[in-house]
């Protein structure tokens, strides 16, 4: 019988594949449209996980081993340590801005292809749906805003 660290590592892998596909179903309808645009959206995709990880991952205490996701935690270990501390303005704001960039770029070109923009946004929506209802609702940051929404303290 696999343990509850085992099985909420399998969401934050499998999530972690479906927010993956969301985003190159994106990059693809970028391709087919615009090559520059789609030059500029990969720079997008290869950094947004680098700030991500940056600003809100590495403050986060499950990285040193319970993170659900496995990836960003193993990709904090190149930064310099950060305390495990409130998350601050300039953390909320990197973050945000980088998903918003992430799953925002690609909507003016998906809006022209009913598909992709179909499989776009229920791959993103079952990521998200898999991230809630499996990683945040068991993850150990008390500090991480989305626990608090989920899980409110009594």
């Amino acid at each position: 019988m696999k343990s509850n660290n085992q099985n909420k590592r399998i969401h934050g892998i499998i999530s972690l594949l479906i927010a993956g596909a969301a985003i190159l179903t994106g990059f693809l309808a970028v391709c087919s449209a615009d090559l520059y645009m789609a030059l500029a959206y990969l720079m997008v995709i290869i950094a947004s996980p680098f700030a991500v990880t940056y600003f809100f991952c590495s403050k986060c205490p499950c990285r040193f081993g319970k993170c659900a996701h496995v990836l960003p935690a193993k990709l904090t270990k190149i930064y310099k340590s950060r305390k495990n501390t409130k998350y601050e303005f300039i953390d909320y704001f990197v973050t945000v801005s980088a998903l918003l960039l992430l799953f925002g770029i690609p909507q003016f070109w998906l809006i022209k292809n009913t598909w992709l923009m179909m499989i776009f946004w229920v791959l993103s929506i079952v990521a998200f749906a898999e991230i809630r209802s499996f990683i945040c609702v068991k993850c150990g940051n008390q500090l991480c805003p989305a626990k608090k929404l989920i899980n409110p303290p009594n």
